[in-house]
């Protein structure tokens, strides 16, 4: 879903990364802001997410953060989004904790 504040979700590309890569930088970037251990991810595909009529863009620093924009102004609109693109995602539960 996106952010209330600013219409926008953010994620990272993590493509040419392995496993241990891709925990390692939620680690590095997410937890000291969130203040939480992340616990799983979800894995999407770009072209999944352009085919919703979304757009990702790239918004480093950090390296590989990026930004989903373009979401329907209408909260229903966007959990039906939403909806779609956790059933084209892959849950991946952090097995490194």
């Amino acid at each position: 879903m996106p952010s209330i504040k600013d219409n926008e979700t953010f994620v990272f590309r993590i493509d040419h990364l392995v496993d241990k890569e891709i925990w390692e930088m939620g680690d590095r970037e997410i937890v000291p802001i969130r203040k939480k251990a992340i616990l799983a991810r979800a894995d999407i595909k770009v072209k999944d997410i352009l085919k919703n009529q979304l757009q990702v863009l790239p918004d480093e620093p950090p390296p590989r953060h990026a930004i989903i924009i373009n979401w329907p102004g209408e909260k229903s609109e966007q959990q039906l989004m939403a909806g779609d693109l956790a059933l084209k995602a892959k849950l991946v539960i952090n097995d490194f904790k």
